[in-house]
């Protein structure tokens, strides 16, 4: 896979924004909210934030996965593989009420 050490460095990434996330939320239960209510906005906020990092993250990973399978899948075309029936061995004829499937002859 070319994208594998992008894609390991946003899987790390993504996983230090989570545990961010989690401290944050963590740290939210621990504060009086009564008394603390400015210091526990600061920290939704920056939740907030982390979440927008990791959704960016996910975006950039999901395109890096699909760019690489789409790559693959292209090479497995070009190389013949990936049907059981050659090109056009199989077609759709449709002739009065019922549609057939036949193959090639």
């Amino acid at each position: 896979m070319k994208n594998s050490f992008e894609i390991k460095d946003i899987c790390n990434q993504l996983g230090k924004a989570c545990e961010q996330i989690i401290s944050l939320s963590t740290g939210i239960e621990q504060f009086d909210s009564a008394k603390q209510v400015e210091l526990i906005g600061t920290y939704e906020e920056l939740m907030l934030v982390e979440l927008e990092i990791v959704q960016r993250l996910t975006l950039s990973l999901t395109e890096l996965i699909t760019e690489e399978t789409s790559v693959s899948a292209l090479e497995k075309n070009d190389e013949g593989v990936g049907s059981v029936f050659a090109e056009n061995e199989l077609r759709y004829v449709k002739d009065g009420s019922e549609a057939e499937y036949t193959t090639k002859q």
